[in-house]
């Protein structure tokens, strides 16, 4: 092992033979391992010297020194030391994914990057725990200001809902993120009211660059300099005096004194109504200029009121990040009592991690779980939700934004703000009742109504600039219903689909199915005003319509006339649509070379797989099925099984390539596929119902659509150059979709219908990727934290 390298243990120092060379793997450490160093040739020219240099360790450039004593708390490890006298301006922190540096390259273009990441090592103080205590969060001023500032962020930390979806912004030098699902906040202790009736004037304190809990609804407002804010006495008590609670009018008083609250409103001199205010207006009636209720005294103001409004999607006891990793940075992130799938993420070489039952055992009430995962070669919007049986029903989603690397430009001009919106249909009955509804072989009722973001009609605001552009990003989280996008009055440029940037045409509305997500810029060019946000169920009868505001920051008045109307039944509309949904060739993606240098449709295909859906009765139940066989899931999750070669669990070659036309079965079904294969896949739909099909674990070129039976002379007409890549499709009734993928993934991966009913009734199977070559090229090893259950339990998983 010190062939060619000496140690000098008195002076701690180490020399290399440069003319030396280690075998392939000796010795072998990890990459959190290493260390930066370079080496320096000895001025000799003796032969004892003259092959050999001698190592230095170097401090990287992007790495800044903390000093011990300024340390004080896990979350304050990363924060770079400032003295009191050095001038530091305020760093906004509400900015879109990619807006950070701007470079100009040869062309005269806008070359936009992130600062460089700290691929630091692995250490407890780069997690971010969303339910750590309001201390972690406090960002470290000049000292004089320390205290008013922990009092602020208390008061606005009680003000919102702690419910609310939050956006987890990762900064430059935190390499790896963890966040964790928390219950309601804590309840503050009751004292007399130290309020006085004298706002105060004063400067916003410069604040230091670090880890920073964000709202997904913030706007572009720039920050005025001279803020009017009530007392910071004032604030912490109202901080510490009441405990909120979930109210349909929003967060009610009634666990607050009488004495208190009289002091609240004499102080602020509440809102006129028939009845007390609520906590979330008296914050809109003091964090707005002369208290108009419109114009906010500051970005955080404004983001705490509208975040206040907003509850999370399904279940409120299941809160709902939004992470923004940096392409090829390690996730780590736990949660508890579910399995959770990344829809959309790829899980290079890593299905151990993916987060379906074929792949993970279900997490024990009570217990945690990390995934740990590299988004690796990915860019785009993608979302997450709970995998496990109808748990999906009950809420739990989140998006998921992957930024690009430094130095790779996106298509595009900065926007002012970037928006998640997430829609789905809603069912009254709990994901219990809707389980046992399935389970005794019927269909689900017809939804009950569509939630923006957790909110009926009308239930969210989106606050713009006039003349500002805004990025949205649109999931369908639902379980059962297409839907379409507009917005009143303006046009939508589209720019990516799932991960991939797309020619930017433009649309007055947008469908999108089941599982999809769809990244749009809208131009605020109106006059101002509010206007209205539409979504509508797509092939229903009846046709269910949500509502949001978008509200424009100089607006003179409330929306105008009912929302627009958008398509409803129309098939050829939507195939249209689709097929002009294409890929951007001259645009880079999550590499620097142009999406178009990957030709698609130059490469031979190697097998041709045919996946029909159908209906059938099997013992007296609905059920679903893909070319006759109903997935029934195995008492081991099928990764394992394959991992320690348990016999018995599923059998390779359980579904065919093709349709059989025979009559539905139960089966474990797994395709077997080699490592590397180049496939064509066609969704064939002789049904009625729009299908909506994903994959996991890859992408894949959609090279053609169309109505009627395919055949080979179906491909005479296949799109083999600008075809969109994705993860999830749809196929009209009676119809085809064809698509080309590379098999280059290996695993244990998830081929199922989106209709969240027809999965769980068998409209899914398992495509296992194989590698005869045993080697963490080809596919990580299992984790050893890995979770066993079933025929698996009791099993080792592997030495360190």
């Amino acid at each position: 092992m010190d062939v060619g390298v000496k140690r000098h243990n008195l002076y701690k120092l180490v020399d290399i033979n440069h003319r030396r060379r280690y075998k392939k793997y000796e010795p072998f450490f990890l990459a959190m391992q290493a260390t930066q160093v370079c080496y320096v040739l000895y001025p000799s020219k003796k032969k004892d010297k003259d092959d050999w240099a001698a190592v230095l360790k170097v401090k990287p450039q992007n790495v800044i020194e903390l000093p011990n004593e300024e340390v004080a708390t896990i979350s304050e490890v990363n924060v770079p030391f400032q003295v009191k006298e050095v001038e530091v301006h305020e760093i906004d922190m509400i900015v879109s994914i990619d807006e950070n540096i701007l470079l100009n390259d040869p062309n005269g273009d806008v070359i936009e990057m992130d600062e460089p990441i700290d691929d630091g090592l692995l250490q407890e103080n780069h997690e971010i725990h969303i339910e750590s205590t309001e201390e972690e969060y406090e960002t470290e001023e000049t000292e004089e200001n320390e205290d008013e500032k922990e009092e602020e962020e208390e008061f606005e930390e009680d003000i919102h809902d702690p419910f609310t979806p939050v956006t987890l912004v990762i900064d430059n030098f935190v390499t790896l993120v963890t966040f964790v699902f928390s219950g309601m906040s804590r309840g503050r202790g009751r004292e007399k009211s130290p309020c006085r009736s004298n706002p105060v004037i004063r400067v916003s304190m410069p604040t230091i660059f670090k880890p920073t809990i964000v709202y997904p609804q913030q706007g572009g407002t720039p920050t005025n300099i001279e803020m009017l804010e009530p007392s910071q006495i004032c604030s912490s008590f109202i901080s510490k005096s009441f405990k909120s609670d979930v109210d349909p009018n929003g967060i009610n008083w009634k666990s607050v004194s009488t004495d208190v609250r009289n002091g609240y409103f004499g102080e602020f001199k509440a809102i006129e109504k028939s009845r007390d205010p609520t906590p979330i207006e008296l914050h809109l009636h003091v964090h707005t200029l002369g208290h108009d209720g419109k114009s906010f005294v500051g970005k955080r103001s404004r983001s705490v009121h509208v975040q206040a409004s907003i509850t999370p999607f399904g279940n409120p006891s299941m809160l709902t990040p939004i992470v923004p990793p940096t392409t090829n940075v390690d996730e780590l992130i736990k949660h508890d009592n579910r399995l959770l799938d990344r829809n959309g993420i790829q899980q290079r070489r890593n299905s151990w991690q993916d987060g379906v039952y074929g792949t993970n055992c279900p997490i024990p009430p009570g217990q945690n779980f990390t995934y740990v995962l590299q988004v690796k070669d990915q860019i785009g919007s993608f979302f997450y939700f709970p995998s496990l049986a109808m748990h999906k029903a009950a809420g739990g989603y989140g998006g998921i934004i992957i930024r690009s690397r430094p130095l790779i430009p996106i298509p595009f001009p900065p926007p002012t703000g970037d928006y998640t919106i997430l829609v789905g249909d809603w069912f009254k009955q709990n994901h219990t009742d809707l389980k046992a509804i399935l389970d005794g072989g019927n269909d689900l009722p017809f939804p009950d109504g569509l939630l923006v973001n957790g909110r009926g009609s009308n239930g969210l605001t989106f606050t713009v600039d006039q003349g500002r552009t805004y990025r949205f990003r649109i999931s369908n989280v639902g379980l059962t219903t297409a839907i379409n996008f507009r917005i009143q009055g303006h046009k939508m440029v589209l720019v990516e689909v799932e991960g991939t940037h797309t020619l930017q045409n433009t649309y007055e509305s947008l469908d999108i199915h089941l599982g999809q997500s769809y990244s749009v810029l809208v131009t605020m060019d109106q006059p101002g005003q509010d206007y209205y946000i539409v979504a509508s169920t797509r092939f229903t009868s009846p046709v269910l319509t949500a509502t949001s505001i978008l509200h424009y920051s100089n607006s003179a008045g409330g929306v105008s006339g009912p929302p627009p109307g958008g398509p409803t039944i129309e098939i050829d509309w939507s195939l249209n649509q689709a097929r002009s949904v294409r890929q951007n060739l001259t645009a880079s993606g999550p590499r620097p070379n142009p999406q178009g240098s990957y030709h698609y449709g130059l490469v031979n295909t190697t097998r041709t797989i045919r996946l029909a859906n159908s209906a059938p009765m099997i013992n007296g139940k609905k059920r679903y099925a893909v070319n006759s066989v109903s997935f029934i899931p195995a008492d081991t999750p099928l990764k394992l099984a394959d991992y320690f070669k348990i016999p018995g669990v599923f059998n390779l070659g359980s579904i065919q390539d093709y349709p059989t036309g025979g009559g539905g079965y139960l089966q474990t079904s797994v395709m077997a596929a080699d490592f590397r294969a180049y496939v064509e896949i066609v969704f064939e739909n002789p049904e009625d119902t729009v299908q909506s099909w994903h994959i996991d674990g890859h992408i894949f070129f959609v090279v053609g659509m169309d109505g009627g039976q395919w055949s080979a002379a179906s491909r005479l007409n296949y799109n083999l150059r600008d075809g969109i890549s994705r993860c999830t499709i749809q196929v009209y009734p009676r119809s085809w979709t064809a698509l080309y993928m590379p098999l280059d993934n290996v695993g244990m991966w998830n081929i199922r219908s989106e209709n969240w009913a027809r999965q769980y009734l068998g409209q899914q199977f398992y495509l296992r990727v194989y590698s005869p070559v045993n080697s963490w090229r080809d596919e990580y090893p299992i984790p050893i934290g890995a979770l066993l259950c079933g025929r698996a339990s009791g099993r080792k998983t592997r030495p360190l």
